[in-house]
Formats: C-alpha cells, structure tokens, sequence
C-alpha cells in the first residue's frame, strides 16, 4: 500500500481530491524541484495548445492526401505512409494539423506523456489533435525541454494531472504551469545538442533504411506488385481461384492474389528458396508465469509495440527466476515478428536490445548466416513480397495470428553474399545510428537529473 502525508498547501494549489494525484513518487519529485532555485514555467519558454477536434476525411493515397498519423504512432520508429486525409476537404486544417520542425509533440490521451521531437520523417505527417503541440521559443531550449519532458521528473509530473474514468487525458492547460528548472545556460545548451544531435541520428536512420527497401527489388530485379491491378469489379476485393492453388484453407483472406503472385514471382527465380531453410531458429517462448522486478534487478521486456518504437518506452523488466527465462532472452542480429493481435510487424535485435527479453507473442527469427545475412534478411521480410505472402497465412476470426510453421514455408529470393551485404550493412548502420542517439538521450537526461540532485524515488 502507498501512503502520503499531504500538506493543506499542496492540495490548494492541485485542486484534485483523488489519491493518484498525490502518489508519493509525485510528490517527492515535485518537492525536490521546488527546492532547486532558478525556475519558470513551461507556458514561458513554450507556446502549448492542441489543435481543434475534427471529423476525419480519409483517402486511399498520397495522390489525393497527405500522410496521417495518431498520436501513438509518433513514437513509432519509422511511422508508415498508410493512411492518408483528404486535400480537398482539410486544406484549411494543415496549418494546424502538420506541426513544425523541432516542435515537441507530447500524447494526451489512453497512453499519457510520449513525446518525440519533430524532425523531417515526421514533419511530413499530419497529427491527430490527441498530441499536445509545444513550440518552443528559443532554439537552445529545444533539446533541454525535450530531455525535462521526458526525463523520470518530467514524465511523472506531466501524468500527475491525468483525469477520465474510463480512458485517461491531460490538456494543454495542465502542461502550461509545469515548474521547469533553469540550469546554467552552458548546461542548458549541452543537453540541448545532445538531444538534437540523437533526433538528427534518427532521421538519418530513418533515411538509410527508406532507400534500402525502396531499392531492395530494383537491385533483386523483383517484378513491382501492384495490389490494386489483381482484383477485378472496378477495384472490388473479388477474385478468383483456380483449384489448384487450393490449399487446406477455404478462407479467401488467403488467396488474396498479391501473395499468390509474389509466391508466383519468386518460384520463377534460381535463388529461391524457404525461410526455414536459410534459418537455425524460428521460435516463441511457451507462456509461463513471468516475474517481473524493478528496473534495477531484471532485463526490459518487450512487447509487440515495443520493437517498432524509436527505443525501448516500457517499464516492465523481467526476473532471472521466470521459468525458461533463457527462452525469453534476445541475441544480436535476430529479427522479430509479432505473431498475435497485430501480426507481421518487424523489428531488429541490435546492441541495444540485445541481452533484453521478449513477450512470447513475438517470434525469434535466427539467421543461419552462412546462408544469409541478418541485414538482408530484416529488409527482405519487410519487402511487398514478403508482406503479402503473410497477409495470406495470418488466420483467426477474433484475433489475428501467424505460426512459425507457416512462416517456415515463406519464400524469400537469396542473392548472393555481395549483394545481400549492400542491404545488411544498411541496417547494421541505421539501428547502430538509433542506438547511439538512445545513448545521447540518456546522456543528456542523466546530466539533467544530476545538476538538479534529484534522487529517483520511488
């Protein structure tokens, strides 16, 4: 049970009744900083609002829109051009709705408190008026809020005023007062440009990555699938089978013929060959009961969403005294797939990452690499060919899933070994780029925390 002694001032001044706002965590930290000397509020260094709500027009491609992303897709490593807004009908909202570079975007609702920093990956996206906007109005303090905002003190004083009995929110107006201590201006700008420099790092991650699988079937000589073009009554998801591509599954889900003619494209080629065969490993964890500690006594356990944000958000850590905990363990250059609820999402095991552990509704995907190199193998699973093919396997009415077993028999193209090092050296690069800039982060955000002499208390 969490206890607190609260004084008659600290309630004046929070206007709240309920427990959760004066948690004792919250309470020590906002007691801490209100002993450091030099403050000021956030609403003075920054311009905080939201924009107005809105009825959303979608539309099927860039052509007729622009990109749109909700405020939990911010946080997404390298967040995908898949849903766009219309032009024509929401040319008056893009003013508010595409926020500018280097304004800090912070999520107000379910999930509180996220943040990314706008640089050009995301400055093309329109986003949703669930993510708080903080512009910030001199340059040296971009980096320095950021890191404050996302710090242990920052996140814990931000989600001090969630609200909602059912789905939690915060407002700008909650933001606005936020006490935001003032170091030296040396100190500031330190930690400002560490912070810059890590988002720079993620951009330019986010490029090298992009050109990789815009050039993987160029490069392979891979036929461009357009799913539109392969269904018939003026772009009805109607098509027709013959039976001999009947399989042991009458659920037309998986004769969607994007993957037939991907699997149709690759048996054509000399180099083709199973997934299974070019790997020593594809596996789960069997389920048990996990135990999970405190972050100082066990490894970051991931979860689905976790492997495609830019870095590790979570806070759950698992214990050595799991049962098959080994199984749960991650080792460099694996490659991750979901496999339930939101199946066929990637992500890559770096340095950063390695050692962690994972849920066991992520499958492990290990490399045999005398027959193909991690890299490769990460860019060739995110591929058109590969992704359509595992639209048709994944089954199940509820909740989507995938097996190993089905994945054992996705068929990949394995050029040679100079020709697989192009795209392995490009994610060796891009992920070893946003480990650096997680390092920077915490670099910055450790000289915060230290200036202030503020213990992390739990």
């Amino acid at each position: 049970m969490k206890t607190s002694v609260v004084t008659s001032a600290e309630i004046k001044n929070s206007i709240r009744l309920d427990a959760s706002a004066y948690d004792p965590r919250v309470l020590n930290y906002a007691r801490q900083l209100l002993k450091y000397p030099s403050r000021t509020t956030l609403d003075t260094l920054a311009h905080i609002w939201m924009p107005n709500r809105f009825k959303r027009f979608h539309v099927d491609s860039g052509e007729y829109g622009v990109p749109f992303l909700t405020a939990s897709e911010i946080i997404l490593a390298n967040p995908p051009e898949d849903k766009f807004i219309s032009k024509s009908v929401h040319y008056k909202d893009f003013p508010q709705l595409i926020p500018a570079k280097n304004t800090i975007l912070i999520t107000r609702s379910g999930s509180i408190g996220y943040c990314a920093l706008v640089v050009d990956y995301l400055a093309k996206f329109a986003v949703s008026e669930d993510a708080i906007r903080v512009e910030v109005r001199s340059e040296e303090h971009i980096g320095y809020l950021y890191a404050f905002l996302t710090s242990a003190l920052g996140k814990t004083l931000i989600t001090r005023d969630i609200y909602g009995s059912v789905i939690d929110h915060i407002e700008p107006f909650h933001l606005q007062n936020l006490q935001v201590p003032l170091l030296p201006r040396g100190v500031i700008i330190q930690i400002s440009q560490k912070v810059v420099h890590a988002w720079e790092k993620r951009n330019r991650a986010n490029l090298i990555l992009n050109h990789a699988q815009s050039s993987f079937e160029e490069i392979l000589g891979l036929p461009k699938i357009n799913p539109k073009k392969h269904y018939s009554e003026q772009g009805k998801n109607v098509f027709r089978v013959t039976n001999k591509k009947l399989a042991l599954r009458l659920d037309a889900s998986s004769y969607n013929p994007p993957g037939i003619l991907a699997k149709d494209n690759l048996l054509n080629r000399s180099d083709c060959k199973k997934l299974g065969g070019v790997t020593t490993r594809l596996f789960h964890p069997f389920r048990m009961n996990m135990v999970f500690v405190e972050k100082d006594y066990g490894k970051p356990f991931l979860v689905g969403g976790d492997i495609v944000n830019y870095r590790y958000l979570g806070d759950k850590y698992i214990s050595s005294a799991t049962i098959g905990y080994d199984d749960y363990l991650l080792e460099k250059g694996w490659v991750l797939l979901t496999r339930s609820g939101t199946s066929g999402k990637l992500g890559y095991v770096s340095r950063a990452n390695s050692g962690g552990a994972a849920s066991e509704h992520i499958i492990r995907i290990v490399p045999n690499e005398k027959k193909i190199l991690p890299g490769y193998l990460y860019i060739c699973l995110q591929s058109s060919y590969s992704q359509h093919q595992m639209e048709n396997m994944i089954y199940g009415s509820i909740v989507d899933a995938i097996r190993e077993s089905q994945l054992s028999d996705l068929l990949l193209p394995i050029p040679d070994f100079s020709i697989q090092k192009i795209f392995h050296d490009a994610v060796e690069e891009a992920f070893s780029l946003r480990d650096d800039a997680n390092d920077l982060e915490d670099e910055a955000k450790f000289i915060l925390m230290s200036h202030l002499g503020i213990q992390d208390i739990s």
